[in-house]
């Protein structure tokens, strides 16, 4: 902890379960706090905004203010922004606390009966009262935008693939959606069709939030559990990363999953 100034904490499988705080993460937190280091939760999350999130932290008991959380749905308004996109109708799947994050966007919701209008597509979160049938709304809506060869834009702010819904449960996310989508467009169009845009982690946007927040010279480390997010997204960042092992990723198996892609350091949990 001495050795660095900023602490960029993941937060699903490093802080938090859906059961509740991860043990050791209360503690660490305010150790980071007592240092007068600087900490950001860096989350894949986008099912809801910053400030629903800080909420729900501290009913945990992990007291981080909104200003502290950076999460993929919330650049979404990068996006809509360099996309020049105000305006545009928008089908999205996700609850209604995450399409908050289309609405705050400057993006016009649809409903299911009107997705021949909408132009912009968002998965936001996986659940939804009929999953299922949304999928398959918004694939048909993809398709028939690319044979009428009309305006289509694909977003993704969470690409993670599944997810610790607790310590011994797991469940699939938004991206195990999008890759469904991409799948059946690849077999209509070939290699190359429309993609989602993707704004979490391992990619850029959600990094280059992050960098803008604090000092370009302060030593930073990303502490993540999965090594094709947290710690690759890390690496291309140039950042220093450490792999924490209550999450996704076993580290008995981390050398053998990818040696391509290995963390600076290796942590059993934040104990």
């Amino acid at each position: 902890m001495s050795h660095y100034d900023v602490f960029l904490l993941d937060a699903m499988g490093v802080i938090y379960y859906g059961e509740g705080k991860i043990p050791g993460s209360e503690n660490f937190i305010q150790k980071i706090k007592e240092r007068k280091k600087q900490f950001f939760v860096l989350t894949n999350g986008a099912s809801k905004t910053p400030e629903k999130m800080a909420q729900f932290y501290s009913s945990l008991g992990l007291h981080i203010p909104s200003e502290q959380i950076i999460s993929s749905g919330s650049l979404i308004n990068n996006w809509v922004k360099d996309q020049n996109l105000t305006g545009k109708k928008t089908y999205a799947i996700g609850p209604a606390d995450s399409q908050n994050l289309v609405k705050n966007a400057g993006l016009v919701l649809v409903e299911a009966k009107n997705i021949h209008e909408a132009s912009v597509f968002v998965i936001l979160d996986q659940k939804s009262d009929n999953l299922l049938r949304d999928i398959d709304l918004m694939l048909t809506g993809i398709i028939n935008k690319i044979d009428h060869q009309d305006e289509l834009h694909l977003c993704l702010p969470n690409p993670d693939i599944y997810y610790n819904k607790s310590s011994t449960a797991f469940g699939i996310t938004s991206g195990s959606i999008a890759l469904i989508i991409e799948r059946a467009l690849n077999l209509r169009y070939g290699a190359a069709h429309p993609k989602f845009v993707r704004l979490g982690k391992p990619f850029s946007p959600i990094f280059d939030a992050a960098k803008s927040l604090y000092s370009s010279s302060a030593r930073t480390i990303m502490i993540g559990d999965q090594l094709e997010t947290d710690i690759l997204g890390a690496r291309d960042s140039g950042l220093e990363s450490c792999l924490i092992g209550t999450g996704i990723t076993d580290l008995k198996n981390a050398m053998e999953i990818n040696q391509m892609i290995q963390p600076t350091y290796f942590m059993k949990s934040l104990k």
